[in-house]
Formats: structure tokens, C-alpha cells, sequence
């Protein structure tokens, strides 16, 4: 019982000395400054639609991944690829067409957009971008969220 107290306290302690704040994680919606981003050296950067964004290092999760706009604003991606304007049959022998193939992909009758999810950032990109080629009369999209607008 005594040990048990003692390794608590030591815990306790160890986390007061060093602790991890939510505030060092960039949240979505965020404008980092420049002197921040400097700190982390020179990002991977993509080009989705109109904009560039750079990929935040070692943020996120596994299901998730931080990146800024070209504005210094934090913005989330699922990792997800978006297919409209085209039938589910379509849609689905695109994505099967490359590799790797997605964890996921759901097909929102009501909505006519089939919703393909992969397990990192990359591979969503490189999805995007191989099926606007593939399939340019499509609605295709890499959806990012910055607060609680989605882009």
C-alpha cells in the first residue's frame, strides 16, 4: 500500500514538473506565427484546389493530420477523398484502380458522393490527385477543416 502511494506521488510529481499542455498541441481554426513555424523547419507542402498547405510535423493522430494554409492557420484533414458528380459504380472502380487501396469507402446515396478514407494524409493526396485525372468531369475533393469551417 505504501509503495503503491509512494509510486503515485512520485507520478504526480514527475507530471507537475513536466507538463504536457494542450496549448503545444495546434488546435484547428489556430493562426500560428511565423516564429513557430520557423521552429519547425521546412514542411512538406501540397497543393489541394487553389490552395498550398503544409503538413504540421508530428501532429494529429493516426486518424488525423494537422496542416497550415498559406495564411498560418491550422486546418484538419481525415485523411479522406471526396467523389461526387459520378454513380457509386464509377466511383468505385476509379478508386480501385490504384494503390493503396483505401481502409474505407461509403457511398452517400442521398447525397451522390462516395467517401473514400486512407490511413494517412499521403495517400489521400495522392488519391486526389490521381482521380481528378482519372476523372475529370467529377467533383473530386481533399475536404480540410479549419475550426469548425470546412474547406
Amino acid at each position: 500500500m505504501k509503495k503503491v502511494f509512494l509510486f503515485g506521488l512520485l507520478c504526480t510529481s514527475l507530471a507537475m514538473v513536466n507538463p504536457v499542455s494542450a496549448a503545444d498541441t495546434p488546435t484547428p481554426g489556430q493562426r500560428l506565427g511565423r516564429p513557430e513555424l520557423q521552429k519547425m523547419g521546412t514542411l512538406p507542402s501540397y497543393r489541394i484546389g487553389k490552395g498550398v498547405y503544409r503538413v504540421l510535423p508530428g501532429a494529429g493522430s493516426s486518424q488525423t493530420t494537422l496542416l497550415v494554409d498559406m495564411n498560418n492557420v491550422v486546418g484538419v484533414s481525415n485523411h479522406e477523398v471526396t467523389i461526387g458528380k459520378v454513380s457509386e459504380d464509377i466511383a468505385r472502380n476509379a478508386l480501385r484502380q490504384f494503390a493503396p487501396q483505401p481502409l474505407q469507402v461509403d457511398y452517400f446515396k442521398n447525397a451522390g458522393i462516395t467517401v473514400a478514407r486512407y490511413a494517412d494524409f499521403q495517400q489521400a493526396w495522392e488519391s486526389y490527385q490521381a482521380l481528378q485525372k482519372l476523372l475529370p468531369d467529377a467533383n473530386v475533393g481533399l475536404p480540410l477543416r479549419f475550426g469548425n469551417v470546412p474547406h
